[in-house]
């Protein structure tokens, strides 16, 4: 695989923005990056190193994206057979797995909302972080059905 710099342009593009937007959401960019890689890249799978070495990122940083998408479930793990390296390639569920965790980020905000509530039943800023999320809760149920 070739360094982000040996990349066309479309695709450089494509990896920044990418982590951008990780970012935007509370994710470090460079969880981002490695994603939009995983996106793009061929063959799909990727060792460690070749992320590394494309993406110009630490060992460590490399690490530590693989650590946070293997956790939500984004990223699978894959050997070859006649290599010790492993592989990561996106999970072909990956996109319902990242909602489901919205989701369930809905359900535990409108919970915590309603846990403030019983201490205070006319906190205004509780109620309005509570009926934020009972409404998103309400927009996802519908997306559902």
């Amino acid at each position: 695989m070739a360094h982000i710099n040996q990349l066309n342009k479309e695709r450089q593009l494509f990896i920044e923005e990418f982590g951008l937007f990780f970012n935007e959401v509370g994710l470090p960019r460079s969880v981002g990056r490695v994603l939009g890689l995983l996106l793009i890249c061929e063959p799909p799978h990727q060792s460690a190193e070749q992320i590394q070495d494309t993406l110009q990122l630490s060992s460590g940083s490399v690490s530590s994206a693989m650590s946070v998408l293997n956790r939500m479930g984004i990223v699978k793990r894959k050997t070859k057979t006649g290599s010790r390296r492993l592989f990561y390639e996106l999970d072909s569920d990956c996109w319902t797995k990242i909602i489901q965790i919205r989701l369930l980020q809905i359900k535990r905000g409108q919970q915590i909302a309603e846990n403030g509530l019983k201490l205070s039943d006319n906190n205004t800023r509780l109620l309005g972080m509570r009926d934020l999320y009972v409404k998103f809760g309400k927009l996802f149920n519908q997306m559902d059905a």
